[in-house]
């Protein structure tokens, strides 16, 4: 999981990756998680209905759409049942993974990455890319401004406590920075390195980096700058780029607390820049995370968390028993701590003080004293979970609380696990689970299911219930839970200021949804709030104001509604660069 809870907790991606590895999972009738089979999919998989023998397409636990018994099975062959896990016997057995241990299957958990429209102190700016401009709207007044940038803007970064905003043009290879003024708006734009595709803001808004996320390029598009970053200074005044060298592939890229050093990962290690001190191209050699620095990254499911002070870097791989601590103040001095199973997730306390690994083969639930563990690697306490679903913990650190859950297996289960006391409690959730978020003050917890999962009985509502997507608010301390079924999958989700409400995205043209439901998490109650466009991006705009909702939409001349937290009252505005209206 990610360092920044904030972040962590703010937004979702409307495309869940969970889903998807639940429904491959599920891929042929009762031999799968989930019990659904679509032949026209599923290579060698048939299903037939038990009374009169027709084949049919659709077939969710032993019945089918219409309540019919039926039965499935791959037709004299196994495509691949378990996706993922090699086939046959493994010729030898691989690191961190001693005879008679079970094979890793690694946990999905949901990375959060939205792009614009991005909010500062007191606008919301919006990328257009066809006009190569950008809008810059206030949220108290609905005003909008329009401020010319390079070519084909397509990366809006700010920084929520200033009302300055960087945004990569990828058109022209340069990045234009906006100091924005109720009376005017100040651009500088600085040429970068060609290629580049994604831009990163440090906390307090002084500092920036861009850089090439391969995974993300256009296939057609210059990668060939996979070791390089330019550091941009935004400063008013003393604005420059430079050029820094770093290890291969950039994968990631943290920042302390303070926004002092960058910390980039990377393939091989970690580039550790400190930005102030930077007037020139420099080149950061990266420190080393793992034993095997050619070890492949994504192949070996490695997670790098840093820690607030910038002092750590704590690392799991699916090919270690344990995981690694990796002092960022010195170019060696890489400790290992061997734990009783291979973690798959781990999580790091804002303070810095400790770090948790959840061992999901093993049962347990690790708590490190980072502190005491440099020096001393058996500086750990080991918490045993006999029972429920694990794999991922939403963490509460405040608290002390830890809720674990499963998206590699579709059990709709969360283990309360208190971390001070080791009691636990296991609660059901109804459906089978994608995502879990805590709301800001870790009262509540939001969870994310996913569709098409076994319905409990054959019942039509189970059924129902079964073949929709859905959310569930659940309260944390006392187990209460509120399922709500969606047309739709929910996509993107803020909480408001207060955390006493949340808002999510619903969308399908398919179907003619386009809302966002408005939740009161104290009440439970849940209410729509209808919009005039399809929603694509929502955020919180903490405006000296009343705080609001933004919420754009898909519209040919750009349109966003703005939502009170408090009431819920809706303004549209509708036009970016023609003559804009409130609605």
């Amino acid at each position: 999981m990610t360092r920044d809870m904030t972040n962590k907790m703010a937004l979702r991606a409307a495309t869940l990756i969970g889903a998807a590895t639940l429904t491959l999972l599920g891929a042929c009738g009762d031999g799968g998680v989930g019990g659904d089979c679509d032949p026209e999919i599923d290579g060698g998989c048939v299903c037939t209905l038990d009374e009169t023998g027709q084949a049919i397409t659709d077939c969710f636990g032993g019945v089918d759409s219409f309540g019919r018994s039926c039965t499935c099975s791959f037709d004299g062959f196994d495509p691949d049942p378990f996706p993922g896990e090699p086939e046959g016997e493994p010729e030898g057995e691989p690191e961190g993974n001693p005879e008679g241990e079970p094979e890793f299957v690694p946990e999905v958990e949901e990375r959060l990455n939205f792009q614009a429209p991005q909010p500062s102190r007191n606008y919301v700016f919006v990328a257009n890319t066809g006009l190569d401009t950008v809008a810059r709207i206030d949220g108290d007044t609905l005003a909008i401004t329009s401020i010319e940038v390079g070519d084909a803007p397509t990366v809006v970064r700010t920084w929520k406590e200033a009302n300055v905003a960087a945004v990569l043009n990828s058109g022209s290879d340069d990045v234009s920075i906006i100091h924005a003024r109720p009376e005017a708006n100040d651009v500088v734009t600085l040429p970068i390195s060609r290629g580049f595709n994604q831009l990163v803001i440090a906390p307090g808004g002084a500092h920036a980096l861009v850089y090439l996320d391969y995974r993300s390029a256009e296939p057609d598009s210059d990668i060939g700058r996979f070791q390089d970053v330019n550091l941009i200074r935004l400063t008013e005044g003393e604005e420059a780029v430079y050029n820094v060298a770093v290890g291969f592939r950039v994968t990631e890229i943290e920042f302390d607390d303070e926004g002092e050093r960058a910390f980039v990962v990377t393939e091989d290690g970690i580039s550790v820049i400190e930005m102030a001190g930077v007037d020139g191209d420099i080149n950061a050699q990266p420190i080393k995370v793992t034993e095997d620095p050619l070890e492949d990254a994504e192949a070996v499911d490695r997670e790098v968390e840093i820690t607030g002070d910038g002092q750590l870097a704590v690392v799991r791989t699916s090919v270690l028993q344990g995981v690694n601590l990796v002092p960022l103040d010195r170019r060696e001095g890489l400790v290992q701590v061997s734990l009783p199973g291979v973690p798959t997730d781990l999580d790091i306390y804002p303070d810095s003080s400790r770090a948790v690994a959840v061992l999901k083969d093993a049962r347990q639930v690790a708590l490190l004293d980072l502190s005491a563990a440099i020096d001393d690697p058996e500086a750990l306490e080991l918490i045993d979970v006999p029972e429920g679903p694990m794999g991922l913990a939403a963490l509460d650190t405040t608290s002390g609380v830890a809720l674990l859950y499963s998206t590699a297996s579709a059990e709709p289960r969360i283990t309360r696990l208190d971390l001070g006391t080791g009691a636990q409690v296991v609660w059901d959730v109804r459906k089978a689970i994608s995502g879990v978020n805590l709301s800001p003050d870790a009262s509540r917890a939001v969870v994310f299911h996913v569709k098409g999962d076994a319905p409990r009985t054959n019942a039509e509502a189970d059924v129902f219930i079964a073949n929709s997507f859905a959310y569930t608010v659940l309260d944390v301390a006392s187990g209460f839970a509120k399922l709500t079924t969606a047309a739709t999958e929910p996509g993107e989700f803020v909480f408001g200021p207060d955390g006493l409400t949340m808002f999510v995205v619903l969308s399908d043209k398919a179907s003619g949804v386009q809302q966002v439901d408005r939740i009161n998490l104290e009440s439970f109650r849940v209410d729509a709030i209808a919009l005039g466009s399809p929603p694509e991006h929502i955020g919180l705009l903490p405006s000296s104001g009343a705080p609001r909702i933004y919420v754009s939409q898909e519209h040919p001349v750009g349109r966003m509604t703005f939502i009170d937290v408090d009431d819920g009252e809706a303004k549209t505005v509708t036009g970016y660069e023609l003559n804009s209206r409130v609605d």
